[in-house]
């Protein structure tokens, strides 16, 4: 594998002051992440560029396949074509985040806690089916918990206050589930498992000495989809699927810059090679209506198709106070400097020409602006069976015209893509990528909220250095992440509040009465008027978030109108608490839900703060508020108000089928509060 010739230059007088300055504390974590990567001996004097030979990285997979202790993060994923006509497309990543904390970091020869996730998705080319699976570790509620603490996963305060509700009963957001069953991984070898996914290696058996040992692949996965609120089997799949792959006498390419994929951050760098051209040896699949078996989609005999396979694993993990202080500190720094965030797009491309090109191709970008931080390129020829890596004049772009907008998350996608990139020998393609179905999000916690990766078909041309033009095509995937962090929350509030809460404002409101009678008169006409303006935003509203919605505009107003009059406001609070706890306080919800609640927790929070500062506790959060306690309250009185949830039979039943007259007699009656009941962890986390 050959590499870019690097420039020859003196070391730059603040480099050098920079490596002098090195603290102990970053010299020990750098040298310990770095001492987890492969170590190749690079040979300068290839008149093709700096190369490693293909013995060292065939090696790599043996030695580095497995699970590595000292890193931070660590990801497996394998994509592939298979079936008729390459029907089938199948994305999976396997995800391995270690739990390690600020202030008691694990000592250096200690075992670190890990969360492990698996996330995969078959898409349906003929039917035009997406289905995705999403399947998390027991811890993975606390490991969510310590990240938001952290500020390593960043969002609207109220929407990381609104998943803290959900983190804090054991639920996540859907699609994401907890699994039940083990999960873990193995450092002598390849065998990761996730619940009853799996991803294992063993070495092939070597018929002569003329053929390099390689390494036979086993993937299995087996799920049900996690998508429904009500928890209806009518409306999710069961799938199982199971490939055996190797790879094809062709040596793993490098990614990144010599192996090294960095997004600015040094902490964060991961090491990452990929299997380009792999053999599928067997395999099935299967899907099915999860209620009745019903079978969706069937291929129990897959003899032929093409997988690619990646990993990469990096950051940093402390193993002393002393250093878990110094990366503290180094995150705080980082988090006061950000200004901008980034957009991920990563795309595999295989050409079905004369050499057998195969294309990995990486671009880092400002999300506000689309300014290009670093676009870089790894070539692989089946041919010369020789990979070569470009920093230069590789492009990719996207075509917004066509772009998907997600009627999950509003965040919005592009579904084409234009590609320039050097193959060797002077030759160059123009390529241009075209997603076979729009709707690939993969929707996960730790995607914030989610990412598109799915398949695409590739047109193009092959331009020689003798100026002769050859028509090409191909197939392959493209990820692309982090577009989900632009603060598309924020503009849906401001429609909402522009809208509903703004309404609720207005003088003659005041005069209707109740929160009650406010919610089922002004509060229904903003509402409806709400849901016209939001399905500009791919946003439908359910019968149960209306509901909840009217609830909210109906106390906003009462609070709004009448804070002095206190005990009648706590009341108001803790119906709207009610009403939101009647619908989903039984099961998990999905990200739209959870905006709103975001929304709502936002909302009253602000009108109390605004109006009822003269007697609410001034350290009360969003969250606080939203799930009212008597302790929040300084009056006496207070502490005699009592609260108590709806029976579980009643929440456990379809939200379309509560009507609003049997919640108007739910809250009637005796409310019975426990202020021990919400104290502790979560509240820790936020005044932290």
């Amino acid at each position: 594998m050959h590499f870019p010739r690097a420039e020859t230059a003196a070391e730059p007088p603040a480099q050098r002051q920079r490596l002098e300055d090195e603290s102990v504390e970053e010299q020990s974590v750098k040298k310990r992440l770095r001492s987890s990567w492969p170590q190749f001996g690079i040979d300068d004097d290839d008149e093709k560029g700096p190369s490693v030979p293909a013995s060292a990285l065939w090696s790599m997979l043996f030695d580095h396949d497995r699970a590595h202790e000292h890193c931070h993060t660590e990801r497996w994923a394998v994509r592939s074509r298979f079936g008729a006509h390459n029907r089938f497309s199948l994305c999976v990543a396997f995800h391995s985040v270690a739990v390690v904390s600020d202030v008691d970091p694990p000592r250096e020869n200690s075992t670190l806690a890990h969360v492990f996730v698996v996330n995969w998705s078959i898409t349906d080319n003929e039917k035009k089916k997406y289905y995705r699976f999403c399947a998390l570790g027991d811890r993975a509620p606390a490991l969510f918990s310590m990240l938001m603490a952290k500020k390593t996963i960043r969002n609207e305060p109220a929407m990381l206050q609104a998943m803290l509700e959900q983190l804090n009963s054991e639920r996540l957001v859907l699609p994401d589930q907890l699994l039940s069953e083990p999960a873990s991984t193995r450092l002598t070898e390849l065998d990761v498992q996730v619940g009853k996914n799996t991803l294992k290696s063993a070495a092939s058996v070597v018929r002569d000495g003329r053929q390099p040992r390689v390494p036979r692949y086993t993937l299995h996965l087996e799920g049900v989809s996690n998508e429904q609120e009500e928890s209806d089997l009518s409306k999710e799949v069961r799938a199982v699927v199971d490939l055996t792959f190797v790879p094809r006498g062709i040596p793993p390419a490098l990614g990144g810059t010599r192996g090294i994929v960095s997004t600015g951050n040094w902490e964060d760098e991961e090491f990452s090679y990929c299997l380009h051209h792999t053999r599928l040896l067997g395999g099935s699949l299967r899907v099915t209506r999860a209620s009745d078996d019903l079978e969706l989609a069937r291929d129990l005999d897959v003899t032929r198709g093409s997988v690619w396979m990646e990993h990469s694993f990096g950051g940093v993990v402390p193993r002393s106070v002393e250093e878990a202080r110094f990366v503290r500190d180094l995150r705080r720094r980082r988090i006061a400097e950000e200004t901008e965030h980034t957009v991920h797009d990563h795309c595999l491309i295989r050409l079905c020409d004369e050499e057998a090109h195969c294309f990995s191709i990486s671009r880092v970008m400002v999300g506000e602006t689309s300014a290009v931080r670093s676009c870089y390129a790894t070539v692989h020829s089946a041919r010369i069976k020789d990979a070569f890596q470009h920093n230069l004049n590789v492009i990719m772009c996207d075509e917004m015209d066509d772009a998907y907008m997600s009627s999950e998350t509003g965040v919005v996608y592009p579904t084409r893509w234009r590609v320039e990139c050097p193959t060797h020998d002077g030759c160059r393609v123009e390529l241009r990528l075209v997603a076979t179905l729009e709707n690939q999000e993969m929707i996960t916690f730790l995607a914030q909220p989610s990412y598109w990766e799915g398949t695409v078909t590739v047109t193009g041309t092959l331009i020689k250095a003798d100026g002769s033009v050859t028509e090409v095509k191909g197939d392959g995937f493209v990820t692309s992440g982090g577009r989900g962090r632009l603060h598309v929350e924020r503009a849906l509030f401001g429609m909402l509040h522009g809208i509903g809460s703004t309404a609720m404002q207005r003088a003659e409101v005041a005069a209707v009465g109740s929160w009650e009678a406010i919610a089922d008169g002004p509060g229904v006409v903003a509402l409806a008027e709400l849901r016209m303006a939001l399905q500009t935003q791919q946003f439908v509203l359910t019968p149960a978030q209306q509901v909840v919605l009217a609830a909210l505009f109906g106390t906003y107003a009462y609070i709004f109108h009448h804070p002095q009059e206190v005990e009648q406001v706590k009341k108001a609070l803790q119906w709207c608490y009610h009403r939101w706890m009647t619908f989903y306080g039984a099961s998990a919800i999905n990200y739209r839900t959870l905006t709103l609640r975001a929304f709502m927790m936002q909302e009253l929070c602000d009108v109390t703060h605004a109006k009822c500062g003269a007697w609410i506790q001034k350290r009360a959060q969003a969250l606080d508020i939203a799930v009212p306690v008597s302790y929040l309250f300084s009056s006496d009185g207070c502490g005699e108000c009592a609260f108590s949830l709806p029976e579980r039979s009643i929440l456990l039943h379809p939200s379309s089928a509560l009507e609003v007259a049997q919640i108007k007699a739910l809250m009637a009656g005796t409310w019975i509060m426990n202020p021990e009941e919400t104290e502790g962890s979560m509240n820790a986390v936020l005044l932290e």
